[in-house]
């Protein structure tokens, strides 16, 4: 698996989040204890 910058990966997400928001709220329910 390659490792993405977490700036590229921002960049991605928030792409992703333009194109299907749904897809950005999966990620968001993943990720809450991160934050």
């Amino acid at each position: 698996m390659k490792m993405y910058s977490k700036c590229r990966i921002a960049k991605k997400l928030l792409l992703e989040s333009k194109v299907n928001p749904a897809f950005l709220k999966s990620l968001n329910g993943e990720t809450d204890d991160l934050d």
